[in-house]
């Protein structure tokens, strides 16, 4: 995605939004999840069709103990806190997570925290 190219278009944020939203939905309904979803992830083609092209941390498993796998940007507190309480998280919702962080980015044209 080129940088805020978004913002202030919020017909074309929904559309955009939707397609990953579809996307994933996809993957997630195939029974896989993406665990690593980033902007840079996404295609969209000249026909105006998103697609999810990597796919290298991609599991099949409903919880995993795979921690801090992925953008620390983008992924879950779950899957970035590998000595809290709890010994796995669910992929399925950390992609969801991962969403709301592209669809801020999408929005605003920028990350809604920094990562040292």
């Amino acid at each position: 995605l080129q940088r805020q190219m978004y913002v202030d278009r919020p017909r074309l944020v929904k559309e955009l939004f939707l397609m990953l939203a579809d996307a994933m939905a996809e993957c997630h309904n195939a029974g896989t999840t993406a665990t690593s979803v980033l902007e840079i992830f996404g295609v969209i083609q000249k026909g105006g069709s998103l697609w999810i092209t990597d796919f290298e941390k991609a599991t099949r498993e409903e919880q995993s103990g795979d921690f801090r796998c992925g953008d620390l940007a983008h992924i879950s507190s779950e899957c970035a806190n590998s000595t809290g309480a709890g010994t796995s998280y669910s992929p399925r919702q950390s992609d969801f997570w991962a969403m709301t962080v592209i669809l801020f980015n999408i929005v605003t044209g920028s990350r809604p925290w920094s990562v040292p």
